[in-house]
């Protein structure tokens, strides 16, 4: 993520997190905190969030947010020569 984030002028200083991303010790404390309730955890209070409004969208409206979504951290493609 942070190759492509500075390919696309994007950079961000090593260690800075991502905006929106999940910490690493995020992801572990859930993980053990969740362990006994099976092998799937989506971490991050934004992310669940983030799944409940998806879920109740159309697949295609879903997937336009999506876009937007990602072209918002990630910077936007190049247009096709």
């Amino acid at each position: 993520m942070r190759r492509l984030r500075e390919r696309r002028g994007l950079p961000a200083r090593p260690g800075e997190p991502l905006t929106g991303a999940a910490t690493v010790d995020e992801v572990v404390r859930e993980a053990f905190e969740h362990l006994a309730k099976g092998p799937t955890r989506i971490v991050g209070e934004m992310v669940r969030e983030g799944m409940m409004i998806l879920g109740g969208m159309e697949r295609n409206d879903a997937v336009q947010v999506m876009i937007r979504a990602s072209a918002g951290t990630t910077g936007k493609d190049d247009p096709l020569p």
